[in-house]
């Protein structure tokens, strides 16, 4: 098989239901089963002032805010393990607490359009992915012009619902917009090679460890371990048959190119 070019993040996000060996064990089946390049969480250090960003309650994001020192376990058991660690913060405060531990950092599609808080975390000169779920045309181009300007940033098409519908996910605003990736929020098991097609060279997905809790918020639309393994290889398959851009004789083939029709005899 070529070098695989598609970085596929598994997104864990709270999938640890706020225990910090489950989170360990959840990146110890990733790299078992899946063969993902990173993995990634979601902090806070203050589920209230989270929620009052996003004008919801606090319960909500309960289950992101645990001791900082979890993260760092968890980013050194994931280098480990040969996986890149991230994750996605939601204060700013919170982005120079986690820089150190990360080798890029994510921003969910409802902090996109927070220029100041991107701008806080272009500072560290990490790369940064930005996911694009519910974002208009007119805020979807001013990012366009963002990633024009830092070249470090990365676009994901993306649709915020949990899970999303196959008939929601648009995948070919990928080629339309040039877009770097897909964060994809669905349970279909094609829709990381479907985006590897459409041209995404990031795949995010959200996956779970097996001893996730069924009443975690995230485990409706994250991948248990053996599905994560499935997925990834579709998108692998996705690389090796979307080839690239030009059409070629491959080595096979010339053998045949003496017994076309219509030549001399």
């Amino acid at each position: 098989m070529p070098n695989s070019t598609v970085e596929v993040i598994a997104e864990l996000a709270a999938t640890h239901d706020g225990q910090y060996r489950q989170g360990v064990e959840a990146i110890r089946e990733v790299a078992c089963f899946g063969g993902a390049n990173a993995v990634k969480f979601q902090w806070t250090s203050s589920a209230e002032a989270m929620a009052r960003s996003r004008q919801l309650m606090p319960q909500n994001y309960a289950l992101l805010q645990f001791p900082l020192e979890y993260l760092g376990g968890w980013a050194d058991v994931a280098r480990a393990y040969g996986l890149d660690f991230m994750c996605t913060v939601y204060l700013p405060e919170d982005i120079l607490l986690v820089a150190p531990l990360v080798k890029a950092f994510k921003v969910a599609s409802l902090e996109a359009c927070w220029k100041d808080f991107l701008d806080a975390h272009l500072v560290y000169g990490k790369p940064l992915y930005i996911s694009t779920g519910a974002t208009n045309w007119f805020e979807l181009e001013e990012l366009l012009e963002y990633r024009y300007t830092y070249p470090q940033v990365r676009l994901l098409q993306c649709t915020s619902i949990y899970p999303a519908n196959s008939d929601e996910v648009d995948l070919e605003a990928i080629r339309f917009h040039h877009l770097d990736g897909y964060s994809d929020h669905t349970r279909c098991l094609i829709a990381g090679a479907c985006a590897v097609m459409a041209g995404a060279t990031i795949v995010e997905v959200h996956a779970r460890g097996f001893d996730t809790q069924a009443t975690n918020p995230d485990y409706a639309h994250s991948f248990d371990p053996v599905e994560l393994g499935a997925y990834i290889r579709n998108v692998r398959q996705a690389e090796m048959l979307k080839g690239d851009e030009r059409k070629t004789i491959h080595p096979r083939e010339v053998p045949l190119r003496a017994h076309r029709g219509g030549q001399p005899s």
